[in-house]
């Protein structure tokens, strides 16, 4: 029997990746480093980050209906001192890319942006 590599490299943008592989940022959490390598994905995909804490939508988030669901999460955020302090402490262990979003504070609509 022959053993065969197979070359998954890909390319996004001007980043290769040594495979497609990057857990959506809801499923990477902070413990996916102690189950398995971080080495072996493509990329590590963060939560956004925002420039202070946030606590996201109040439960209930998610309500079922006869025909299907709405979810609204809201994006929580821990704040930018958890990500440097714990999200970087982890993923700085590998040598994946590590992809983030971030949001900047919402600014207040000035009276003429408002709908009359």
């Amino acid at each position: 029997m022959v053993d065969r590599v197979v070359d998954m490299r890909v390319r996004i943008g001007g980043i290769e990746l040594k495979n497609p592989v990057m857990p959506g940022s809801g499923t990477m959490g902070e413990g996916l480093a102690r189950v398995m390598d971080l080495n072996r994905i493509g990329a590590i995909v963060t939560k956004t980050i925002t420039p202070d804490r946030r606590e996201g939508c109040v439960p209930p988030r998610i309500m079922e209906y006869r025909d299907g669901s709405l979810m609204a999460i809201g994006i929580p955020c821990k704040g930018p001192e958890h990500y440097i302090d714990e999200i970087l402490r982890t993923t700085g262990r590998t040598t994946r890319p590590s992809c983030a979003a971030s949001r900047r504070r919402r600014s207040r609509p000035s009276a003429s942006s408002r709908p009359s």
